[in-house]
């Protein structure tokens, strides 16, 4: 079954007010990256001329009149897309999104319309342009000028004229909060999205432990790889987390030279290029690097979900429970733009696909419902992610793993520190 991510850009001009298009498409740009090729098929119908570029593996149907793209994880989702019927209508598609447990980008460009929809969070990048003389979409926003995402947990209908923007996510699970069942949800979709034979992006933090920690116990192959300077506190930890788990760990040690080279590989497509964004797209591309198979497994979305960042704290204290829960919810709807596409894309410049267990659909919804108390805990003190680490304790990890606090992997890695230097002496 097929892992790998896909790709594809769109260059649309509406009939009668063509523009000309791109002599150069970005796609020959990204296939000279990536040293692969793209299928290129053009389009025409009384509405529009359109040019499309993307990886073959993805298309689930190309004919003179309907082009269908999916990109989906887990592979057997590509099942489900398959048997979407033409002239498929808003609701329709809806009531199928619905019932799906998984990753996903997809579109369908038809005669009269083009439809786009996304999973529940983001999690593989969709971006696109929209004026009245042309439509342009890609998998990298960098590479569009001024382009928005495409909404997660919606369906996007584009006509000539008009469009229009769809809600089909809603959340499934009415609980929340019970220590056991998010226990059970997050084991189940450890079970479903990791592969037989992954790597982790290990820190030694609660967030990757848990992961890794479930995976082992349930007869995956997982190669733990933690990223860091000579002595950096990530290191430390995820050695030690590890001899205590009995996990798979590979420890890379970093220096500026290295890490000035990966720079050089990820920096013109990830969508933002801030000191943070660079560090952790840094990281997380010298764990793709190291990968064995196809796919990189990290904690990403555990502490939006749950609780975990320190200003979180923070703004309880300063500001209470509900100025913070708006704060916690906007960090969740901004996922896809602020941390999940600088990720995958660093990932998949490598073949590598960028798969996040806390955003399956189950643990998503389950982390919805549960009430902010338990998430951080007001108790001498206040303790961030609470009821994630009362998961870590009934399944039985060492106290020492579940209730130490951890700095943010650009921090404790010592990438940042040696980007900030670099950027102060260019």
């Amino acid at each position: 079954m097929k892992t790998r991510p896909g790709i594809y850009y769109i260059d649309l001009s509406w009939r009668g007010c063509e523009e000309k298009f791109t002599e150069e498409p970005p796609s020959k740009l990204i296939c000279s990256i990536l040293e692969t090729s793209l299928e290129e098929v053009t389009l025409d119908s009384r509405n529009y001329r359109c040019s499309v570029y993307a990886s073959r593996e993805n298309i689930i149907e190309q004919s003179s009149d309907r082009f269908f793209y999916a990109d989906c994880y887990p592979p057997d989702l590509v099942e489900v897309f398959q048997e979407i019927s033409r002239d498929i209508s808003v609701e329709s598609l809806k009531q199928v999104l619905e019932d799906i447990d998984g990753f996903f980008t997809g579109f369908i460009i038809e005669k009269e319309r083009i439809l786009f929809f996304r999973d529940h969070v983001g999690c593989i990048p969709a971006n696109y342009m929209l004026s009245n003389k042309s439509f342009k979409s890609s998998t990298f926003s960098r590479i569009l000028r001024n382009s928005m995402s495409i909404p997660p947990g919606r369906i996007m209908e584009i006509f000539k004229n008009s469009f229009k923007i769809e809600k089909w996510y809603k959340t499934k699970i009415d609980r929340g909060g019970d220590v056991d069942f998010l226990k059970n949800v997050l084991v189940e979709s450890v079970s479903r999205y990791i592969p037989e034979k992954c790597t982790v992006a290990f820190s030694g933090g609660l967030d990757s432990v848990l992961i890794a920690y479930i995976a082992s116990r349930i007869g995956k192959n997982i190669l733990c790889v933690s990223v860091g300077v000579e002595g950096s506190l990530d290191l430390e930890w995820s050695e030690e987390a590890a001899e205590l788990l009995g996990l798979n760990l590979k420890k890379v040690i970093v220096n500026r030279e290295m890490i000035e080279e990966c720079v050089k590989h990820f920096i013109d497509f990830i969508p933002r290029i801030s000191l943070m964004d660079l560090s952790l797209a840094t990281l997380i591309y010298i764990v793709a690097l190291n990968c064995v198979g196809d796919i990189v497994v990290s904690g990403q979305g555990a502490d939006e979900l749950f609780g975990g960042y320190y200003k979180y704290a923070k703004n309880l204290q300063e500001k209470g429970e509900k100025a913070l829960q708006g704060i916690m919810m906007k960090d969740i709807l901004d996922l896809h733009k602020t941390n999940i596409e600088r990720d995958y894309v660093s990932c998949m410049l490598l073949g590598k696909r960028f798969v996040q267990p806390y955003l399956s659909r189950k643990v998503y919804d389950t982390a919805l419902r549960t009430p902010l108390k338990q998430k951080i805990l007001k108790s001498n003190g206040i303790v961030r992610k609470y009821v994630l680490r009362k998961v870590g304790e009934v399944l039985g990890l060492p106290e020492k793993l579940v209730w130490r606090e951890k700095k943010a992997a650009q921090y404790s890695s010592g990438i940042q520190k040696i980007i900030s230097k670099q950027i102060k002496t260019q």
